[in-house]
């Protein structure tokens, strides 16, 4: 019996730990103490418990063996990754080496740029735009006949203008000095018609002049009466409201005017016919304060193209609307508002040879009344050079 614990003992010395050895003791303690009978089962208990400890160090065996193996691909993946490092830094330097290229080229291209735009600005402009200045001084010596609120200014014929303008797109105002009216009534604005029951009496004329409120109601008084001696004006009772009375003692009577502001001294308010209401009991009491100034005059040029005009009531070509602020016998100036340069609208390329300068006062159809004074304009016009890009 003994020999075979040793036999035992041997064959599986390496598998058994100290735990085995104590277990085989107390199992032969256990055999001889319960007889010969068990012997045959204590030897496979102890088989047993061997085989479940090989189990066991098999076990552990598998586990140093995958440690071994997680070592190992530590290891690579520690090569890897040194490797891995070394790209990086080379693929860094690449880029950095790029990037200075790039900034260098960026810098080369941005002074060749500049250069360029440089040159385009000062030499060789895709789009010039030119200052002129036109004055009244300049029409008889053309050959016009002298109106300064109806002249034409020839450019590229004289030694004043000695350069026409081709593939010209754009045109603006840029200032004028036009002189306010020396007069309140203008010869040729004022006349009008006086109908009084059936009778109508035409052409009745205002004398042309400056006049205050009461000398203007006399001289209206006074024409009035060269055709019914029944007329009379009242410059006091409204005197406060600058309105006058105006009576007819034979009769109910109207007043038409042709065309033109002279109602404005009248303060009355006209119907599509430019006819004043008819009075009312043989009086009739202006509808507003006499008016004797002119609001605004239109610079009117026929050669430039209407889709850069002023849109207007008449159909004109209307470059810019000029409010008249001065006072009757000085200088009005006027400079284009700064946000009438924020845009701009461009025309098909035309030649200008030649501005046709037409001022028309605030009453449809009727020239402003310069009474021969000089006045004069700033126009900038914008020209194509690059005419290529009317093929783009």
């Amino acid at each position: 019996m003994i020999q075979e614990i040793k036999t035992i003992l041997k064959d599986y010395s390496f598998a058994l730990g100290s735990g085995t050895i104590l277990t085989i003791l107390v199992a032969l303690l256990y055999k001889y103490s319960r007889g010969e009978k068990q012997e045959k089962s204590i030897k496979e208990k102890i088989i047993e418990q061997v085989n479940i400890n090989e189990q066991k160090i098999n076990e552990q065996s598998k586990i140093i063996s995958d440690s071994k193996m997680i070592v190992e691909n530590k290891k690579y993946k520690s090569e890897e990754l040194k490797q891995m490092k070394i790209l990086m830094e080379e693929f860094m330097k690449q880029i950095k080496d790029s990037s200075d290229s790039l900034v260098y080229f960026n810098n080369e291209r941005k002074i060749n740029s500049n250069y360029l735009n440089i040159r385009n600005q000062l030499f060789t402009k895709d789009i010039e735009t030119k200052k002129i200045l036109i004055d009244t001084k300049n029409i008889v010596e053309m050959g016009y006949t002298y109106d300064t609120s109806n002249y034409i200014v020839d450019i590229g014929s004289n030694g004043k203008y000695p350069e026409s303008f081709k593939n010209v797109i754009g045109f603006r105002l840029v200032k004028c000095v036009i002189p306010v009216c020396l007069f309140h009534v203008k010869d040729g604005h004022n006349i009008f018609d006086v109908t009084v029951g059936t009778t109508t009496y035409s052409n009745v004329t205002i004398d042309v002049g400056n006049y205050t409120f009461e000398t203007l109601g006399a001289e209206i008084q006074k024409q009035l009466k060269t055709v019914d001696t029944n007329f009379s004006v009242d410059r006091t009772t409204h005197f406060e409201d600058r309105k006058y009375e105006i009576n007819n003692s034979g009769g109910d009577f109207s007043f038409t005017f042709k065309e033109n502001n002279l109602a404005r001294l009248f303060g009355l308010a006209l119907d599509k016919n430019n006819t004043s209401s008819m009075s009312s009991s043989n009086s009739l009491i202006s509808d507003h304060p006499i008016d004797k100034s002119i609001h605004y005059i239109d610079l009117v040029i026929p050669e430039i193209p209407h889709m850069v005009c002023k849109l207007n009531s008449v159909g004109q070509h209307v470059i810019d609307r000029i409010p008249m602020v001065s006072e009757a016998g000085t200088l009005n100036y006027y400079e284009t508002p700064l946000h009438e340069y924020l845009t701009q609208n461009y025309f098909y390329p035309i030649k200008l040879n030649k501005l046709t300068i037409q001022l028309y006062e605030d009453s449809e159809n009727n020239f402003y009344t310069t009474n021969g004074r000089d006045n004069y304009f700033e126009f900038e016009i914008t020209i194509l050079k690059n005419t290529k890009l009317m093929n783009a």
